[in-house]
């Protein structure tokens, strides 16, 4: 694929917002697999849907059931309370614990179609390092002008808002969003949230990160704003804070 070198100002056209939603990310054991009743103990406060793509993978020495590939993706067929199964899956119930655990979570996240706008705001709290003259001024007479604070940048932080339209379809990944401001267990919830979103040139295509510009890390949401009128769409403003950032712009962080 060519460099992009163009000088042109990118647009709203080149944007593209993408989410993981919330309550799809849970550590578990090898108990949580069941092959006498072919499904999965995740946390009773999960918010999975039929139809939810998931994958698995391993931390510290667990090893996976055999019914699974880590990092193969899997289609999540029924949700009862705190159980889910998987479409074409046959648990063998032979993980082991380890020192570790199983990590599922949701894996692609789903483009948000209907984004108007997002917002992001970056502030870096600023440390005072100032410290008392270690010598005395050249002056006989003491310092002639005042002096100066030395600041240090500190922790950053960075918030947000999405404006969504609001439509009746229960598919909507937009409504998903919606939905997860309520849960108390936001666990698992991200954006990516593109300045430039360059296909990846896959079927199905998805953006390809290297070569996109793009804001992205774990979110909390914190407020939620619409309003109802007969003369204009319906709208909602989502304000969220991000944090464990895995890009910036144009750089990856590992």
């Amino acid at each position: 694929m060519p460099v992009a070198c163009s000088t042109s100002t990118l647009t709203g056209s080149s944007g593209a917002v993408y989410f993981t939603p919330a309550a799809t990310r849970f550590c578990l054991l090898a108990a949580d697999f069941s092959s006498v009743d072919n499904d999965i103990t995740v946390g009773s406060n999960n918010d999975y849907r039929v139809g939810d793509p998931v994958v698995f993978s391993v931390e510290g020495t667990a090893t996976l059931d055999t019914g699974l590939t880590a990092g193969q993706s899997y289609v999540i067929e029924t949700v009862a309370g705190d159980k889910i199964t998987l479409v074409g899956v046959t648990i063998a119930g032979d993980g082991s614990d380890g020192t570790g655990h199983v990590v599922i979570e949701f894996d692609p996240p789903q483009a948000i179609c209907e984004c108007r706008e997002f917002t992001v705001d970056y502030s870096r709290e600023q440390l005072d390092v100032t410290t008392l003259p270690c010598g005395v001024s050249a002056s006989a007479g003491g310092q002639k002008y005042a002096s100066t604070k030395r600041m240090q940048p500190g922790y950053a932080e960075i918030t947000g808002t999405m404006t969504l339209y609001i439509t009746s379809s229960d598919s909507a990944i937009s409504t998903r969003l919606m939905e997860s401001i309520h849960l108390n267990n936001q666990d698992g919830a991200k954006v990516k949230l593109y300045v430039d979103a360059v296909s990846d040139g896959a079927t199905p295509p998805l953006p390809d990160d290297s070569a996109s510009r793009l804001i992205a890390g774990s979110v909390t949401f914190s407020d939620f704003n619409t309003g109802v009128n007969p003369d204009d769409p319906t709208q909602a403003e989502v304000t969220f804070n991000m944090f464990d950032l895995t890009h910036w712009i144009g750089v990856a962080i590992p």
